[in-house]
């Protein structure tokens, strides 16, 4: 697969996506991840940042994230599989430091 890596400052993170399956590493900091399986359908808009769509949401009339969502928090030496197709947005708890390994996969019959 192909290897990739990032650095990111607290608060910072990556609006609502989705790509192939990938390991991805934590190596400094923490890293909160919001994902939910490809046939959800969701209501996300790409111009607010994932910071600012999550304090809205924990801070707002909702009271917390949409139940379609699951949350988890990655530290330092845990690796999280990402299966393909799954969206995903993260957040970063601290300055963090990242490893993506894309797993390469089968062409899709469409």
């Amino acid at each position: 697969g192909s290897l990739a890596f990032g650095i990111g400052r607290t608060g910072s993170g990556v609006p609502l996506h989705y790509h192939g399956a990938a390991f991805l590493e934590v190596t400094h900091g923490r890293k909160r991840w919001f994902v939910a399986r490809p046939e959800v359908k969701l209501d996300w808009n790409p111009e607010v940042s994932t910071f600012k769509w999550f304090f809205n949401f924990v801070t707002g009339s909702a009271g917390s994230t949409p139940p379609h969502i699951s949350i988890c928090t990655q530290e330092v030496g845990e690796v999280l599989y990402l299966p393909d197709d799954w969206w995903h947005a993260t957040l970063n708890v601290g300055d963090t430091v990242f490893f993506l390994d894309f797993v390469d996969a089968a062409p899709k019959k469409h």
